[in-house]
Parts: C-alpha cells; structure tokens; sequence
C-alpha cells in the first residue's frame, strides 16, 4: 500500500535493477504509474550492481540482457550501471555520515552526479506537469477550470507550473493560453503597449480594420482595469519574433489570414489565480466592457466577441 502511495505521488522513478526476475514487478508498477495518470516517459530502468546475487547475474553478458529485455519492455533505459563502490562503503560505516562529497574521484559519484543530472534536466522540462494536473484535477484539488488551458507557452514550448505568467483567450475559438513573462517581453519589445502594462489591465491584438492595412498589420490596444483606452498602435507589423506563432495558436490563423479575430492578454497573474473561477469572471466582465468599448469607439473595430 505504501508503495503504491509513493508510485501516485512520484513525477519519476527510477528503478535500478541487477535481476531480471523483477521485470514482472516492474511491470506491475508500470500499470500502478499509469493507473495514477502518470505516463510511461516518467519511469526509467537502471542497470544495477546493488541488491543480492543469483544464478543469474554470474551468466556472462547479464546487463546486455537486462537492456535488451527492458527496451523490449518499452521501459527507458539510462546509459550508464550503477556500480558498487567498496571503498565509498568502507568509508561511510567508519565515519556513519554520507561521504560522496569527500571521495569524487570514486566512480560511484560521478554515477550519482549523472543520476543528479538526469533528475534536474527532468524537473526542468516538467514533464510530470500534465500528470500532476491530472491527479489535482481527479483529487479535487483545483479548479475544473485547468482542464480548459493549455499550460505550455506557444512562444517556447515550456509548461508553466507555478510563479506569474501572462493569460490569454483567443476569440472566436476561445483558445486559452499562458505565456512566460520573458516571452511576452521579448514579443512587445519596442511597443507602446509595455510602459502601460499592468497586472489588472487586458492588451487587445488584432487585425487592422480590413482595406486599411496590408495582411499581417495588426492594432494592439492597451486598457487599464477601468477599461480605458492607455495606447494605441495601429498597423503594427511582424516586428517582432513569436507573433505568427503566437496568432496561429491563439486563432488557429495566420497572421495574413486575420479578419474578425481577436485576442486578450492580460498582465502578469498568479498561475494559481488563472485557475479560479472568481478571478476568470472578473476577466469576462472585462471581456464583455471591451466588446462594448469595440462598438462605441469609432477607432477601433466594431465586431463583437463571438
């Protein structure tokens, strides 16, 4: 039972493995990752020297068959086998304190540092992101409303767990998003709307009104909290990396493809809050006061969201 507690919880395990005759427990923990909604990508299988000795393990070739038959298996195999090290154990009974620190010249530490990295490079990728939100979303531990977002920045490609980043919904498609505050800044680089952005106020991009601009100009359009117009820039071209990519995910379009689109992106929010109903009404209340401001502004496009 704890076990399988530890196999729900863990964003990856990895599993050192000198027998083969626990590949059917393995296989079994494989179904208790995947029944928690964990994916195949978090498991990987580590050639070992660790645990008691048996018929097997004196055959010659052994770690070539535990490669072969995890591969066989669908498992993820690191590159390198986790070797003993009597002198490292030697040392830390004598000194009953952990010793990897002291003896980096011992093959088993630089193992260990590569197993550190691989650990590292995961956590920076976040790839338990998705299973976590699942398991949070089956718990009940945040809002319906996440099932509903794309937590992975289209400018970059990275998922967005914790801190600040920027929401957006593309219209009519309602397509929502978050982006990284870096990303955003890297996007509106020498436009107006920068020196007005603010944490409750919402920047309106869209296609110039049609037989004004030529394809792929576009009007950003900043409002602080009240929905007052702060800036303007009209005709703004692709001057700048990230905006097809950016409108294409927003839109499903090109940016010369534009017409009656639009898309809101607000300042910087809480991830936490994007995920509260109450926060999102506000956002809608504002949605709706922008589509009125559309219709009454005669510098600005009239169509309505949709």
């Amino acid at each position: 039972m704890q076990q399988q507690a530890a196999i729900w919880a863990a964003d990856l395990l990895l599993i050192p493995v000198k027998d083969p005759v626990v590949f059917p427990a393995i296989t079994k923990q494989m179904q208790e990752l995947l029944a928690s909604g964990g994916e195949k990508g978090q498991l990987w299988f580590l050639p070992s020297q660790l645990g008691p000795a048996s018929p097997v393990t004196q055959q010659i070739g052994l770690e070539a068959f535990l490669r072969f038959a995890a591969e066989e298996r669908g498992l993820q195999v690191l590159p390198q086998r986790y070797q003993t090290d009597a002198a490292a154990q030697e040392l830390a009974c004598r000194l009953t304190k952990p010793v990897l620190t002291r003896v980096r010249e011992c093959e088993l530490h630089q193992q260990l540092w590569g197993i550190a990295e691989l650990i590292l490079k995961e956590r920076c990728r976040q790839v338990s992101f998705p299973t976590r939100l699942k398991r949070w979303l089956a718990d009940g531990l945040t809002s319906g409303r996440a099932a509903r977002v794309q937590f992975h920045c289209p400018l970059c490609g990275k998922s967005i767990v914790l801190g600040e980043a920027h929401y957006l919904e593309g219209y009519p498609r309602r397509q929502r998003l978050v982006l990284l505050p870096g990303c955003v800044s890297q996007l509106l680089a020498g436009s107006e709307a920068v020196a007005f952005q603010s944490p409750r106020g919402i920047l309106l991009i869209q296609s110039v009104t049609p037989n004004v601009g030529p394809p792929g100009h576009l009007t950003l359009s900043q409002f602080d909290e009240d929905l007052e117009l702060l800036s303007q820039e009209e005709q703004v071209q692709q001057c700048g990396d990230g905006w097809q990519e950016l409108i294409y995910a927003a839109t499903g379009r090109r940016l010369e493809e534009l017409y009656a689109e639009k898309v809101l992106l607000t300042g910087l929010q809480l991830v936490v809050d994007i995920f509260d109903r109450q926060w999102y009404g506000q956002f809608a209340k504002k949605t709706t006061g922008i589509a009125s401001a559309l219709l009454s502004r005669k510098n600005l496009t009239a169509d309505l969201f949709y």
